[in-house]
């Protein structure tokens, strides 16, 4: 499937690590301004939380918003 266009997850994680780099942001706002889709979102963020580049300030059941840790910073 060379040439198809796809993303491989580093691409997305890096997307979604610079939508963060300004302010926190909901998984909605980080898929709209890195333009992944927010299935793929909410998977990379699980991610990148794991890796503690990313943590979770709100946790709410309808509204999750996440920041940048200073690892997280530290590799943009």
């Amino acid at each position: 499937m060379a040439g198809t266009g796809k993303r491989t997850f580093k691409q997305l994680q890096k997307l979604i690590l610079r939508s963060l780099k300004a302010r926190p942001l909901t998984i909605n706002e980080i898929s709209s301004k890195s333009r992944v889709n927010w299935n793929s979102t909410a998977k990379q963020l699980i991610l990148l939380k794991g890796h503690e580049l990313v943590k979770e300030i709100i946790s709410h059941r309808r509204l999750r918003v996440f920041e940048l840790t200073k690892k997280g910073r530290k590799l943009l």
